[in-house]
């Protein structure tokens, strides 16, 4: 966890100057609300509001493409609805990553996906991956 959170913070450094797009779906406030610890529920509800992708056409397809993934056969090794349904509201919000820290139930499983638009990765990998370029926007 601590590498993940290492991770994120060198991302979120770089992302605020190369001007990524990060996106949270509504299922994600579903997801957030269920944190048990109050102050880090209250922190992530914040910040994720901030990112909250909201009435707009990618969102509508986000949300209709996360309900039909959530009861997809194709998408049955991820044995929580929920995680399916916030798989598909990426794919259908455009986005290039997923990225969680949930190893348990989402990336230990993504070998048995389908080959989908989208790479799911944890935060380290995350930060792996743009990390060659991180130096062009600091």
């Amino acid at each position: 966890r601590r590498r993940d959170i290492e991770a994120l913070a060198h991302v979120f450094a770089v992302g605020a100057r190369a001007n990524w797009t990060l996106r949270v779906a509504e299922t994600t406030l579903d997801e957030i609300h269920r944190t048990l610890h109050e102050l880090v529920r209250q922190d992530l509800a914040s910040y994720a509001l901030e990112m909250l992708e909201r009435d707009t056409d990618d969102s509508a397809r986000g949300s209709n493409l996360g309900r039909r993934m959530a009861d997809s056969a194709l998408f049955a090794p991820l044995p929580d609805r929920a995680d399916r349904e916030l798989l598909g509201n990426a794919i259908g919000l455009g986005c290039d990553a997923f990225v969680t820290a949930d190893v348990r139930t989402i990336v230990s499983r993504r070998h048995l996906l389908p080959t989908l638009p989208l790479r799911i990765l944890t935060p380290t990998e995350w930060w792996a991956a743009v990390k060659p370029w991180g130096g062009l926007w600091l």
